[in-house]
């Protein structure tokens, strides 16, 4: 408001100031530098008394105030100020009036606090321990607060009044400022907001405070509390650490099964809900909309790749009573273990309904292995998946007693029948199979590996099959255990049993019977060996097959041969399918009427396998009296110093000698009446040495012919001496008579006396100790 009195503008606010410095501008003079200043409507200056300042009046550019640019008024008086322009064109009175006013608060401000925020539900997952929860609250005035204000005037020193001596009046108040605290899980905040991590629970409260303040007035404090309910869920999910993949043929139609179960804790006032998304490698199977789960490996043949691969997850939501909710994934890991056992190489598909077939090979009679038994160790592949399971993590391995082990450093050590063994180390080890306990039927044993833990188990059966070949020989049968090393010594069967065409072999094998390949069988043949062949247990599929290692030697089902009868020719090989009715009982006739013979000199191997990895093999050495020729057996006539005769060569010295086997000996040496046999055995072939002129010349010439005579002959020869043990360590052999002969008076003995002379020859290949001898008059051979 503006009031003009004589030319002079005089502003004039319309508000009062108390307790504080003002300011108050007229267009004549400004008020400065006071407390509890006030201009009323008429101009005057109205200050309170209470302030006990001065108060300093200050005149505008081109005025004064008393005739002075600024005065300084006593608060506790009043006076009457005379303002005028510097020019005293105007003047004009403004009156001076002290006052007293008294502020009295009445009634206290009231405040409301409300949450901003309807986040009152939370959820955190597992292995989280808590959850970030942030609220926030506001406040608002609900009733404002009242001061009364009384105000006290007194006169000017011109004397005059203000139009009161007291004013009274009521007003009311709000907050000028807010302090706010948020409390919950132990932590306080100065702040509206609350931010922080809750453990699960429900109704956990946050805590909210204002305090709201007017400065001037220490009354005027008022404050509000709420409290902000927070529903905080923890999402788990319980499941083994392991799945297992059951390799077996029943479990791969019958899986292993694992259950999960998810759960919401604590309970929420409304409604849970569950959604499985994820088991890795793995499938669901039922429903995945609820806590408990169920899932197994689709693949039986995948593991993880590595351990606790395979992530588990659910989805859960708890909603509260006022339908608010929150969600929160769960993500377990779990390991999908695979375990695997290979016999020998057989493939997933066959190592249960067909199985390995390993050969039985019997241990020693002390128990020890054989060299066939080594010989036949089949590899065992154990395998567990993933290989960085950690190292206390276990397999259990059973196999039959004494049949599996492992190699290291070229020894051999059993594992037991059942066997817990560190699963990291499995790809470290050589496990081998020894096959020294016979089967009684297919597929009866197995070796079964478990990862107990996980349910994982793969299972490879076997048969331990006898494959034998039962031989016989020169002497009669051949023990198991030297048929490879040793082996068998038969005929190279060069001799002529049947007497057959003579042209047929040349000068040197007439009429030999391993030429004969006709169709008829040949009569007396004695030089071929029985074979029985057997597989244990028989099987009923499979190939089984017999092979002659080289040219050396046939297989005949006759022991008089006949091409009909021709089982496998020289080098090459009869098979036989099992899984074929006829040729598997072809197979079961054949395996007790098989017959060697050898048709060449030297050794050979006879093998009989089924399905290749199942053998028995006998070594055959192939010997014959070679050094001559074999005798003729058709009738030539001869001549001879006694005059020209009919002959059958091998009749006449087979009838002299009766104790020669034929193949076993044969003609070095023509007729020839120069030496006879006890010459040729000191190597003299000029002379002619009779019973009686040994004893007159040699021995001791008392008309007896007897042992110790020839004894004194050989050493006069060549000084040796009847201290030989046997053929091997003899230098020559003597036939004596049954006893001493009186050759002055008793008539020829008809047996005896007779030398032969070691034959520096290989015709007996080791086994054969070769002699020579003259017989009589006649032909030299060697035997």
């Amino acid at each position: 408001m503006l009031r003009i009195k004589n030319n002079i503008i005089v502003a004039i606010a319309l508000f009062t100031v108390k307790c504080a410095v003002a300011n108050v501008v007229t267009n004549s003079f400004i008020i400065a530098q006071g407390n509890g200043v006030s201009v009323s409507q008429d101009g005057s200056i109205i200050h309170d008394k209470r302030a006990n300042d001065d108060i300093t009046v200050r005149a505008r550019s081109g005025w004064l105030v008393n005739g002075r640019d600024s005065v300084s008024l006593s608060a506790s008086r009043g006076d009457m100020l005379k303002v005028m322009s510097r020019l005293g064109e105007d003047e004009e009175h403004v009156h001076v009036y002290p006052s007293e006013t008294n502020d009295v608060h009445s009634s206290d401000i009231i405040l409301g606090v409300l949450p901003k925020s309807d986040n009152l539900i939370a959820m955190y997952a597992l292995p989280d321990t808590s959850s970030v929860v942030s609220v926030s609250a506001t406040c608002k005035v609900i009733e404002k607060g009242s001061h009364e204000e009384t105000t006290t005037y007194y006169p000017c020193v011109c004397g005059e009044i203000y139009d009161s001596q007291e004013t009274d009046k009521t007003y009311d108040v709000t907050p000028k400022s807010y302090e706010w605290t948020a409390s919950c899980a132990n932590r306080t905040l100065s702040s509206s907001t609350w931010f922080g991590e809750i453990s699960k629970g429900l109704a956990q409260s946050i805590e909210f405070t204002v305090t709201g303040k007017r400065d001037v007035c220490s009354s005027c404090i008022s404050t509000a509390t709420t409290n902000v309910l927070v529903d905080v869920h923890e999402l788990s999910v319980t499941n083994d650490l392991y799945l297992g993949l059951d390799r077996t043929d029943l479990g791969r139609t019958n899986p292993v099964v694992k259950t999960a179960i998810a759960k919401i804790d604590p309970t929420p006032t409304g409604s849970s809900a569950y959604l499985w998304t994820d088991c890795g490698i793995c499938s669901f199977t039922g429903r995945t909309d609820q806590a408990e789960v169920k899932y197994f490996a689709s693949n039986p043949d995948k593991a993880s790749k590595s351990y606790l691969a395979e992530p588990l997850t659910v989805r859960g939501t708890a909603t509260n009573a006022e339908g608010l909710s929150a969600s929160a994934n769960c993500t377990t890991n779990f390991t999908v273990v695979k375990v695997d056992v290979t016999i020998g190489g057989v493939d997933e598909e066959k190592e249960e309904k067909e199985g390995a077939f390993i050969q039985y090979v019997a241990d020693a009679a002390n128990g020890e292995w054989t060299a066939g038994g080594t010989n036949a160790l089949v590899a065992v592949s154990i395998t567990c998946e993933p290989e960085n399971l950690s190292e206390d993590e276990m397999v259990t391995i059973s196999a039959p007693e004494k049949s599996l082990y492992i190699r290291h450093n070229g020894k051999y050590y059993v594992i037991l029948d059942e066997t817990s063994f560190p699963a990291y180390l499995l790809p470290d080890v050589e496990f081998v199979l020894h096959g020294h306990d016979e089967s009684s039927g297919f597929c009866d044993r197995e070796i079964k590996v478990e990862h107990k833990r996980s349910g994982a188990v793969d299972v490879a059966k076997y048969t331990a099959v006898r494959v034998d070949l039962k031989v016989k020989d020169l002497w009669g049968n051949v023990d198991d255990d030297i048929e490879y090393s040793q082996g068998a010594y038969v005929h190279w069967n060069i001799d002529n049993d049947d007497a057959n065409d003579n042209a047929l072999g040349g000068l040197k094998h007439p009429g030999g019977d391993y030429l004969q390949i006709g169709t008829g069988q040949i009569a007396k043949e004695d030089d071929l060996r029985q074979l029985t062949m057997s597989v244990s247990p028989c099987p009923f599929d499979g190939e089984v097959v017999l092979r002659i290692g080289n040219d050396k030697a046939k297989v005949w089902k006759s022991n008089m041969k006949g091409s009909a009868n021709l089982v496998v020719d020289a080098g090459g090989e009869k098979r036989w399918n099992l899984a074929d009715l006829s040729q598997r009982q072809d197979f079961v006739a054949l395996c007790s009427c098989l017959w060697v013979e050898g048709v060449r000199n030297g050794e050979s191997q006879v093998t009989l396998s089924y399905r290749g990895n199942c053998s028995d093999t006998v070594k055959y050495t192939f010997i014959a009296a070679n050094c001559g020729r074999q005798p003729r057996t058709d009738k030539l006539t001869r001549t001879s110093p006694w005059g020209s005769f009919v002959d059958e060569e091998r009749s006449r010295i087979e009838d002299t000698f009766p104790g020669l086997k034929r193949c076993e000996w044969s003609i070095i040496g023509e007729l020839n009446e120069d030496y006879n046999c006890i010459a040729w055995s000191v190597g003299e072939t000029n002379e002619w040495y009779n019973p009686s002129e040994i004893d007159e010349l040699y021995g001791d010439n008392d008309g007896i012919f007897e042992v110790s005579d020839m004894d004194a002959f050989y050493y006069a020869k060549k000084g040796w001496r009847p201290i030989a043990s046997g053929p091997e360590d003899a230098e020559a052999v003597y036939y004596p008579y049954a006893g001493s002969w009186n050759y002055l008076k008793d008539p020829y003995p008809a047996v005896g006396y007779h030398g032969a002379k070691k034959c520096k020859c290989n015709c007996g290949s080791g086994k054969w100790v070769m002699f020579e001898s003259k017989c009589g008059a006649t032909e030299k051979i060697e035997h």
